[in-house]
């Protein structure tokens, strides 16, 4: 006032300012990623890039010493379109889906045995299985996802194609991609997947 008497109170709880949350996004893009495995290779060495020696079920005959592989590593991460919006930095990262212990069927066939999909150690694993889905047989091929959306495809064992006698007849495994997810986590914990 005018004899510089003064009252002071705080406005503690009147005044407030809401802040919104921004999300990241993370939806399927329109790519699509593919690649190819010779049955020609399993059981073989090859100069093939990405043919691995590991112990397979089957042994092939061997057509391009060069190209044949029975592992193709696929890039995953066109398959995705992700923004991190404000709480950046907001990385995608990758995996395999947990399936129940009894399994899930395919839809394939090895020797004429069904194949089940399982997963081992974070891993998608084609197992041949009996009639009553109780005795797992060889593991036909597996699917790895690493956390930066690299998955390797290796065929360890033949899957039954039509039967047309086509050395190059292709069986499209395009199921995969019901058993990988990306996620997206911001810098305050909100994660979004797909």
């Amino acid at each position: 006032d005018a004899d510089n008497d003064s009252v002071t109170i705080t406005l503690d709880g009147a005044i407030t300012v809401n802040v919104e949350n921004d999300l990241p996004t993370l939806s399927l893009s329109e790519s699509r990623v593919s690649g190819t495995v010779q049955e020609d290779a399993l059981g073989n060495t090859t100069a093939g890039q990405d043919n691995n020696g590991d112990d397979d079920f089957s042994t092939g005959n061997i057509d391009d010493n060069q190209t044949d592989t029975d592992t193709v590593v696929l890039d995953l991460k066109p398959l995705v379109d992700s923004s991190e919006g404000a709480d950046e930095p907001a990385p995608v990262t990758w995996g395999i889906t947990a399936i129940d212990a009894a399994g899930v069927d395919s839809g394939y066939t090895s020797a004429g045995l069904k194949v089940f999909y399982f997963t081992e150690g974070g891993t998608l694993v084609a197992r041949t299985v009996d009639n009553n889905v109780v005795n797992m047989g060889s593991t036909v091929f597996t699917f790895a996802v690493d956390g930066n959306g690299l998955a390797t495809f290796n065929l360890n064992d033949q899957l039954d194609h039509s039967g047309a006698e086509n050395d190059d007849e292709l069986l499209a495994v395009s199921n995969l991609g019901s058993f990988v997810e990306a996620t997206v986590t911001d810098a305050d914990n909100d994660s979004v997947t797909i």
